[in-house]
């Protein structure tokens, strides 16, 4: 029963009167206002104090771990039960809350086999970006100014970026589809089986180049052998590379650098010097 619109603008005597006619009852429930009031005080501060603990347990962090994989890849099985596989030179910050799986990839990359769990979403923030798992295995690879690639392998993840409202259209990537970002620009495309070969071979140890910069491999071998390589001649940076390497086999990289291309190579103070043939 509401009357709230109907005797607002009454003096009180009259809406006493009017009750006392209409609903006799209502005007002894008058005597008790102090104690209603009262009890409607405790009963608002009983509701607060119900939804801020509820709030504060929902929002609990009940995990948290910072990982840092230097020259190796670390593989950790979440208290979830999902296998993360962390690539060399990867840094992201794990928290785990009654609502909320989330990892947050702040350098490199990682592989994820994700457990399903129906009430608590798995999301992935990369700078501004943010994927969610929808029941699945995926890549995620943070390659620096902004760029973020993200490839599929099973299941889907949905994509959006942080400034987003939860009623825009997310783009939905399946298994076999890669999202590339670039800034606020993204595309959505399918990836040949080979390529998510390439970009996962670094869990098996191995490095997959394909028509690459020297200069981008170099920085690869650096950081998974823990050995610095530096091009001395910058005339050779932008030379081309493709092929498979041992991760750990710096010297037969090395090797193979002098055996194709005009380039040779010296050590000083542990650090790999590159130089091309025609400088020295």
């Amino acid at each position: 029963l509401d009357l709230t619109e109907k005797f607002k603008t009454l003096p009180l005597e009259k809406v006493d009167q009017h009750l006392s006619k209409k609903i006799p009852v209502l005007k002894k429930m008058r005597l008790l206002q102090p104690f209603a009031v009262a009890a409607s005080i405790l009963l608002i501060a009983s509701v607060y104090l119900f939804n801020s603990l509820g709030h504060n347990n929902a929002s609990k962090v009940l995990y948290s771990a910072s990982l840092v994989s230097n020259n190796d890849v670390i593989a950790k099985t979440l208290p979830d039960g999902s296998q993360l596989t962390l690539n060399a030179g990867t840094i992201a910050d794990v928290e785990f809350t009654k609502n909320a799986r989330k990892i947050v990839l702040k350098v490199g990359e990682f592989f994820v086999q994700v457990s399903h769990e129906s009430d608590r979403a798995f999301i992935v923030e990369v700078e501004d970006k943010i994927f969610q798992a929808l029941g699945t295995a995926f890549f995620v690879s943070l390659k620096g100014d902004n760029q973020v690639d993200m490839l599929v392998e099973e299941g889907r993840v949905s994509y959006k970026r942080v400034d987003q409202n939860e009623s825009d259209n997310q783009t939905i990537a399946s298994a076999g589809e890669k999202i590339k970002t670039r800034g606020k620009i993204f595309s959505i495309s399918q990836y040949k089986e080979a390529e998510m070969e390439g970009y996962l071979a670094w869990r098996s140890g191995i490095l997959v180049f394909n028509d690459e910069t020297l200069e981008k491999v170099v920085q690869k071998f650096s950081r998974y052998s823990g050995k610095e390589i530096r091009i001395a001649s910058p005339s050779i940076a932008q030379e081309r590379i493709t092929g498979r390497f041992d991760a750990k086999d710096t010297q037969g990289f090395l090797t193979l650098l002098e055996e194709d291309l005009d380039i040779v190579w010296h050590e000083k103070d542990g650090i790999m010097f590159l130089i091309e043939k025609t400088t020295q």
